[in-house]
């Protein structure tokens, strides 16, 4: 049986310390819309469309909720950055240029680690970088200098996640989250662009407290049109999580975020013990603007 479309791709990134949530919606293809949603009001800020290669699952946001890491290539494919913004807009308050990997995440409050954490430190002004931002002066924020310290601190990040092929900032960030492996990944997962879903997998899981249901999530394979296929599961909450269930995850106050087809919901955990969500966003009105944005990589807010 092949993978089963999806509507629209979602995932769902929440906090470590606060009730915001990052959501990365991408539809149609190449276009990302950005939306920050404070789940302790349920309100929703609507920021930046791009049009590119995004990396879907190389972006992450800071403990407190203000800061997003995210890395992209523009569409001809020479020019590649892993930007420091404020969501939900991608305009970069700090970006470097990167040769392939972009990936990073948040290993702690104040703490970025990154593949090549030299890159925010300045190496010269005649780089390729530089080059960029003399040609679309628009398009990038203030680089990090020395002068300038970061305003955070950058370490490195281990290649080896030992769960090839899923990137290792992506497994490391299921680990700092709480999400802990069940057992060893099936060899079969490790193969690119397979057709069909391997249902073997281990996985993860993931119990928030000993008074909610217990998570479960399955890496399916990764499909060239979708990228990393994911199942999730509750078998103490098995209406809950359908197979429809494309992304779940628990927030920073214990409340269940369910990414269903367009729909997004939120669970606190009495609504969890009635199995009805507390909030409901439905995503499927959303449309990209008709014309692309002329910064690929800025965000900028038309």
């Amino acid at each position: 049986m092949p993978f089963k479309p999806v509507p629209a791709r979602i995932i769902l990134q929440p906090a470590k310390e606060s009730a915001r949530v990052l959501i990365v919606r991408r539809k149609p293809s190449k276009w990302v819309h950005i939306m920050i949603w404070d789940t302790a009001t349920d309100s929703v800020e609507h920021g930046s469309w791009f049009y590119g290669n995004f990396d879907f699952w190389g972006c992450d946001l800071s403990f407190d909720g203000t800061t997003m890491v995210y890395g992209a290539q523009n569409t001809k494919g020479w020019a590649s950055w892993t930007g420091i913004c404020t969501p939900p807009w991608l305009k970069t308050s700090i970006d470097v240029y990167s040769r392939g990997n972009s990936g990073a995440y948040w290993s702690g409050p104040n703490t970025l680690s990154d593949f090549h954490p030299g890159r925010f430190k300045r190496k010269g002004r005649k780089d390729w970088f530089s080059l960029f931002e003399k040609l679309f002066p628009s398009a990038f924020g203030a680089r990090a200098t020395e002068e300038s310290a970061l305003p955070f601190q950058v370490e490195p990040m281990s290649w080896k996640s030992q769960l090839t092929p899923l990137p290792s900032e992506l497994v490391f960030r299921l680990e700092r989250d709480g999400w802990r492996r069940r057992g060893p990944m099936p060899r079969e997962l490790g193969k690119w662009n397979l057709k069909s879903p391997v249902k073997d997998d281990a996985g993860w899981a993931w119990r928030f407290s000993l008074a909610h249901p217990e998570l479960l999530m399955f890496f399916e394979g990764y499909v060239e049109s979708r990228g990393y296929v994911f199942s999730f599961s509750m078998p103490e909450q098995a209406k809950i999580i359908d197979e429809h269930v494309q992304w779940a995850t628990y927030t920073s106050r214990g409340d269940l975020l369910v990414a269903r087809g367009e729909r997004i919901e939120r669970y606190s955990p009495k609504a969890l013990t009635k199995g009805k969500p507390d909030f409901v966003l439905n995503t499927q009105d959303l449309q990209p603007p008709r014309t692309i944005p002329r910064t690929q990589n800025a965000g900028d807010k038309n």
